[in-house]
């Protein structure tokens, strides 16, 4: 329970601005005006159960919606009986496969419903709100984000239901969304001015308090709001205490959670589930997800795929270790050290604080080596190459061996040497990490180091075993020294005997470069931040635990309440170091600060979603809320960030009309450029280096280049009906390259660019709404007669935001009819977001398994080490380089496609909607480069291939269901892939066997990964 009380408005309040220690106290005076009353949430309501929805009455719900958006003559109809009409619900029954339903949508436990873009989605889940809300349900609608949340809120206030929005209460969280919010308010004309959106004043940020204050507010911060932190006197001594603010039941600040008490029906973000409730709206201390599971009817998860990937990402924490605010180093200084040098130091009769005490200076120490040692990195372009990306022994090893070959090259190295390579980089970094651990747990060399692997190192890296035995041992006394020696040109001459022994043995007939220098003290102090790091963390929880440490140094993203309800990643505590830089605030223009951070995976976040209809089963059987999850692109078993592993029980299928045109009318053209300055040779922006912008600008330029440019020409000659031709697409990996491509299209091709828009996060100074547009005006383009050329990232567009023609003979129709891939998608090298789904596929797989009455403890045991092993190798290949397809492994590589391929095939979709064909066209010589040069291409090399391959499958499942159930997801995907223009299919389609190394001789777990 909480323990705040209510400040007393009548009586004079306080507000303390600043640092606790410092704080300037503002009087805020009585306050006369009538406040209302509080009101809480209660947690006695209990879950309604099955839900029967008929469907008879969504099709007379949307014929009321028409008239009642006809009744507004400033509402753009809907037309939502016609779209109700447009397609048909069909349930999965095991062995039989689809059938229509033609009387109620059940939800009960957990439902998947499925449908192509454009299939009646939107409008089934809009239904289903007001359905829901019209008779008293509860319901949780979650978003993929708040803009689209935003939009649906809209919507259903205006068609009479109570709804709310549940939105992050964090300072940053607010500031995020009302910025976009304003921004998107701005770029609907005269910046914004005499300008609103419908829901925006449930994103207000300012506190009213300073207008009930007569002193000086200049102190008092913009989005500052003291809500839990009224000072006000009490009892007999008249001591400040603080007090909950009496105005928060009338603030528009809070206007957004205060809402939610009224509300039947409630949207938002997936980690907004994740807030704490405030004191003001109920008793208990618990948090959204923890009310939703115990109080309401259903709760939906729109975009389930995007949902579970997000909740993937939500369950790596980050810990900033130094250089900032919230570092553990300064909570180090102020609440243990400071304090022991001020005189408080009775603590220190307890030796083992005396120990922790001596092991957190040395963690200091090491973070300050690392500073030091990526400050003085001048020579070479190594502190710029690693900045934000997981650093671990095993993948620095990894880059010291791959700095021999260019990185021109590094896209064409076949597996086998990829094997190879990864066997030595696995025995240098097992080496490596064993004397590490020798020296700094054995400083005097008492004990007789024994970690020395006899039969495997020596064959591996092609030494004599009394040889590099020796090596080792001497590395381990180099360690001791470096550990030990306190003078600075003397250290740093032991760091040159460790990276002059270490890098032999990385490159015997090779002489190390300047960046292989560098790379080797960047290892050396990577290595010891790490170690240090785990050498505190037991004490650092015992001090916490016993109030010793009162500030929290975890920047965990899942909150400790939610991770009792999920289980741990299968991966462990898998760790690793990362750096950032930022501008100093200082006379010296090229000084930079350094900010260091231990990246740890806390959990599987994803299991919320899937375990929301049991959350609380443990608690006597206490009911729990219907799930339903619904996506277009949640059904692909390839992919590990998107596949929802249930049903699924429910398809929407788009009805067969007259209008509609065959899925077979759709093209794909595998359509490249020569290079004419490069022999040639096939332009490519994947893998092209330093060539990259050059090459994308050369595709920009054949496409919108001479009096006829190319593209005018197939939009044109593309699906052109009642003289309405429709739009092209340039699709780009980043906010970056749209930007560059539209100025590049205004400087030397201004005709075009007259016509070209391109989508970006946010407008920059001296950019026009004519030429650049957010991703929140985008559905307003479909009517745009002057854009004939659209310009995004792939992911710019929000799900559920529809770019169509929304008048005239094509209305409904897709305003997108031919789409330009410049580059094939590929994530930035530093990207974790494979190896997120990886292991929360891996611990949803363990989690959903269930063991026989004749397994006992020790069987279970063994399956889950088993499955963390497997997992563990996966990870070690994906951390030992950055993320380069060409260097996955075929099952990787499958398991990349795949997470691409949702992206691919939803930006495919915009093309599609209301039956419409599209014309696709893949520039980047990248996406099927042996077919470039007529060669025949393989799953291995080319994305499309592969992409075909993972269709394939899925089509020819051996389940009935499954195999029809694919067949109308993606079928009209499938059939002009394999009919593509441009790429040479191989004779036999199956991938490649990925090599293994089951019984390699390694360490199955690598502790310096591991908490």
């Amino acid at each position: 329970m909480y323990g705040f009380t209510f400040a007393d408005p009548r009586q004079q309040m306080a507000v303390a601005l600043g640092e606790e220690s410092t704080a300037v106290r503002m009087p805020i005076a009585p306050i006369t005006a009538p406040i209302a009353a509080r009101r809480t949430h209660s947690l006695n309501r209990q879950p309604r159960g099955k839900i029967r929805i008929p469907l008879s009455e969504l099709r007379d719900l949307a014929i009321e919606m028409d008239e009642r958006e006809r009744q507004d003559p400033e509402r753009r109809s809907s037309s939502w009986a016609d779209r109700f009409e447009r397609f048909d619900l069909m349930v999965s029954e095991a062995g039989k496969g689809l059938r229509k339903e033609e009387d109620v949508l059940e939800l009960e436990d957990i439902k998947h419903l499925i449908g192509l873009p454009g299939s009646g989605k939107t409008t089934i889940l809009v239904l289903i709100a007001i359905w829901l809300g019209l008779n008293d349900y509860k319901a949780m609608f979650v978003f993929p984000s708040i803009e689209v949340a935003r939009q649906y809120m809209a919507e259903l206030a205006f068609h009479q239901v109570k709804v709310g929005m549940l939105v992050g209460q964090s300072d940053e969280t607010r500031r995020r969304h009302a910025d976009n919010i304003a921004e998107a308010i701005a770029t609907r004309g005269n910046g914004g001015f005499a300008y609103t959106l419908e829901q925006a004043e449930v994103f207000g940020m300012n506190c009213v308090l300073p207008a009930f204050s007569t002193a000086d507010m200049s102190l008092w911060g913009f989005g500052y709001a003291p809500c839990n932190e009224i000072l006000q006197g009490g009892g007999k001594q008249g001591k400040m205490k603080k007090c909950l603010c009496p105005l928060w039941t009338m603030c528009g600040r809070n206007k957004a959670p205060r809402d939610l008490l009224d509300a039947n029906i409630w949207v938002g973000h997936v980690r907004s589930l994740d807030t704490q409730i405030s004191p003001h709206a109920i008793q208990e201390q618990v948090r959204y997800f923890e009310l939703i599971a115990r109080t309401f009817d259903v709760v939906v998860f729109d975009e389930g795929d995007m949902v579970q990937s997000a909740l993937d990402g939500y369950g790596a924490a980050t810990l900033s270790i130094s250089g900032s605010e919230r570092s553990i180093h300064r909570v180090i200084l102020e609440q243990i050290h400071n304090r022991f040098a001020r005189g408080e130091n009775y603590r220190l009769f307890d030796r083992d604080v005396e120990l922790y005490s001596r092991d957190l200076s040395e963690f200091g120490n090491h973070n300050t080596s690392l500073i030091t040692t990526l400050q003085n990195m001048s020579k070479s372009r190594v502190r710029e190459r690693y900045e934000n990306q997981l650093l671990t022994v095993l993948r620095i090893v990894s880059e010291l061996l791959n700095r021999l070959k260019k990185s021109s090259q590094q896209d064409d190295i076949n597996e086998q040497e990829v094997e190879l390579g990864f066997s030595k980089s696995r025995a240098l970094t097992e080496f490596w990490e064993a004397a590490a651990y020798n020296a700094f747990y054995d400083r005097t060399g008492v004990e007789n180091p024994q970690d020395f692997k006899i039969d495997l190192w020596p064959r591996i890296l092609g030494y004599n075993r009394e040889t590099l035995e020796k090596q080792w041992k001497t590395l381990i006394n180099h360690f001791r020294r470096y550990l030990a020696e306190n003078l600075i040109k003397r250290r740093d001459a032991i760091v040159e005997e460790i990276a002059e022994l270490f890098l032999k043995l990385c490159f015997p007939d090779h002489s190390p470069t300047i960046e292989a220098e560098d790379l080797a003290k960047l290892l050396i102090t990577v290595t010891f931040v790490i170690v240090g790091y785990q050498r505190i963390v037991p004490g650092t929880r015992t001090m916490v635990a016993e109030g010793f440490i009162r500030e929290t140094i975890g920047e965990s993203t899942a909150s400790p309440e939610l991770r009792k309800f999920i289980p741990e990643s299968i991966l462990g505590s898998f760790s690793g170091v990362q750096y950032s830089f930022s501008k100093a605030q200082t006379t010296r223009t090229a000084a930079r600060n350094v900010q260091l951070s231990y990246i740890t995976f806390v959990g599987a976040p994803r299991m919320l979603m899937h375990r929301f209809h049991q959350l609380l089963d443990a608690d006597d059987g206490h009911p729990s809320p219907a799930v339903l999850i619904t996506s277009a692109t949640s059904f692909l078993e390839a992919s590990p960030a998107y596949h929802i592993n249930t049903g699924p029980h429910y398809l929407l299928k788009p009805k067969p009309r007259q209008s509609e045109h065959k899925a077979e009318q759709s093209v794909y053209r595998f359509k490249w450029f020569p290079d004419s300055e490069r022999g040639d040779e096939p332009l490519k922006y994947s893998g092209a280096g330093d060539l990259q912008k050059r090459n994308l600008l050369r595709m920009v330029n054949a496409l919108v280049g001479r009096s006829k440019p190319e593209i005018y020409k197939s939009m044109d000659r593309f699906d052109v009906k009642s003289g309405i031709r429709r739009k092209a697409a340039l699709v780009v990996n980043s906010y970056d390259q749209a930007r560059t491509i539209k100025k590049y299209i205004n400087d030397y091709h201004p005709e075009v660019g007259r016509h070209t828009k391109a989508i970006v996060k946010s407008l920059r100074d001296g950019e026009q709404p004519q030429d650049f547009i957010t991703s929140a005006q985008c559905e307003a383009l479909g009517d745009d007669e002057n854009c004939d050329i659209l310009i995004f990232p792939m992911l710019a567009i929000n799900r559920g935001v529809n770019i169509v023609f929304t008048k005239g003979d094509r209305k409904l129709d897709a305003a997108i009819g031919s789409i330009y891939f410049l580059t094939r998608p590929h994530p930035t090298k530093d990207d974790m977001r494979l190896l997120y789904s990886l292991a929360g596929r891996a611990t949803q797989e363990f989690d959903s398994r269930v063991f026989s009455e004749t397994e006992d403890l020790n069987a279970i045991a063994t399956s889950w080490q088993q499955s963390r092993k497997d997992l563990w190798r996966t990870a070690n290949r994906l951390l030992r380089e950055p993320l380069m397809a060409s260097r996955l492994g075929p099952e990787l590589f499958k398991s990349f496609t795949a997470n691409q391929m949702v992206a691919i095939l939803q930006t495919i979709g915009r093309g599609m909607r209301n039956g419409c064909p599209v014309s696709v066209y893949f520039v980047d010589a990248a996406w099927a480069k042996k077919s470039a040069e007529d060669k025949p291409d393989s799953g291995r090399d080319s994305m499309l291939v592969q992409m075909r391959i993972i269709l394939e499958e899925c089509v020819n499942h051996p389940d009935p269901v499954i195999r029809e159930i694919y067949q109308e997801l993606y079928g009209a995907f499938l059939a002009p892939l394999q009919r593509i223009e441009g790429v040479i299919y191989p004779d036999e389609l199956a991938n490649s066997q990925d090599f293994t190394d089951e019984e390699d001789g390694f360490n199955d777990f690598s502790t310096l990964l591991e908490m």
